[in-house]
């Protein structure tokens, strides 16, 4: 798979993620990435849960959202957030750090729908995963955080707003890390 840059005919709304580092300017995952990715959820879970998969990427920093709604016209939306730190020389990290994030947000809706888990069990600013995998490199710091925002009613919002957002790299450029990481991945 392909993890370049979203083709530039893709309509962007701006997404709600904040990332944990300063960095402003960014990459979307492409959506091919998470079609895939949603279709491993759908797939895991046969409770008819609704998924929304988005990513970005600020030059050394992975951020990854998996929310999800227990129906369709339902307005509370959980969404689990995980930042990542990247290897901007090796495009291996990604590859890595998205299939870590795709099973850590796996295991923790798990979790959640089981009833093992609810809101106040996560907080609401980044911390620090460390109960991660045998194999996971030990230097590559993992971090997480729970979020309501309701996907849907917030690009319902931004359209309504007209704030589209078709650019290759989002928000302010400030940083040649992310230039460096989208090369590797080409």
């Amino acid at each position: 798979m392909n993890l370049g840059l979203p083709c530039q005919v893709t309509k962007i709304i701006k997404l709600n993620m904040n990332c944990r580092k300063t960095q402003k300017a960014y990459s979307l995952l492409p959506k091919d990435y998470t079609l895939s990715a949603r279709e491993v959820f759908n797939e895991k879970f046969s409770e008819n849960l609704y998924f929304f998969i988005s990513g970005q990427i600020h030059g050394d920093e992975l951020v990854y959202r998996v929310g999800f709604k227990k129906s369709e016209d339902s307005l509370k939306q959980v969404n689990f957030d995980f930042s990542l730190d990247l290897n901007n020389e090796n495009p291996e990290t990604v590859h890595e750090s998205l299939k870590l994030a795709l099973n850590l947000a796996g295991a923790h809706i798990e979790a959640y729908i089981n009833n093992k888990a609810s809101d106040e069990d996560y907080p609401v600013e980044w911390y620090e995963v460390l109960d991660l995998p045998e194999d996971h490199p030990k230097a590559q710091k993992v971090y997480m955080k729970i979020d309501f925002t309701n996907t849907e009613l917030e690009d319902k919002a931004n359209e309504l707003l007209g704030e589209r957002d078709t650019n290759l790299i989002k928000g302010e450029f400030d940083s040649e890390d992310l230039i460096k990481t989208i090369e590797t991945l080409n």
